[in-house]
């Protein structure tokens, strides 16, 4: 019984988990909020903010195509070589199977590309789910409100003296920071 490590089952392992914390992150980006309503609302799912899902989701997918390339160049390279050699000779048999994979394929990504259903389909169920995390009270006036200081905010967009809003925000019990540089 050989008791060495397994870089074959780790490389399966690995695969394997990171395909479906790509589903779930994927998924989960489908339907959050757009990036603006997320930042506005602090919106989190199990406690991951829509920036950190969207970290998550992009290492994993860089992970997922490094270790893709491992898995193929480094531990099955003979066997795609060999396979690869044999076939050259024989001939290609699977011509039906390549040309219903390739089909699938152009379909898939001309129908996405085009809207067409029911990739469309898709799509809008994913923007309907998008946007009914907006909530109209909870809107923010102004988009991107949060990256602006309160001089761009009075004279750009409210139109009335700093000072005038310093004022009112403190006499509704809101204190200001404010930080001079």
């Amino acid at each position: 019984m050989r008791r060495g490590f397994h870089y074959r089952s780790f490389v399966s392992f690995l695969l394997l988990f990171s395909i479906v914390w790509l589903l779930i992150s994927g998924t989960i980006l489908c339907i959050s909020p757009s990036g603006r309503v997320a930042h506005w609302q602090h919106w989190t799912l199990f406690g991951f903010e829509k920036d950190q899902w969207q970290a998550q989701h992009i290492i994993f997918s860089y992970f997922f195509v490094i270790i893709t390339i491992f898995h193929i160049f480094s531990l099955n390279w003979r066997n795609l070589w060999s396979y690869a050699k044999v076939k050259t000779k024989s001939g290609f048999r699977k011509k039906k199977e390549f040309l219903v994979a390739t089909v699938l394929v152009f379909i898939a990504f001309f129908g996405t590309s085009f809207e067409v259903p029911p990739f469309s389909s898709f799509s809008e169920l994913g923007e309907t789910i998008t946007h009914s995390w907006e909530e109209e009270q909870r809107k923010g006036p102004i988009p991107h409100t949060e990256n602006l200081t309160l001089n761009e905010i009075s004279t750009d967009y409210l139109k009335i003296d700093e000072e005038e809003i310093v004022k009112k925000l403190e006499a509704n019990g809101i204190a200001i920071n404010r930080k001079r540089s």
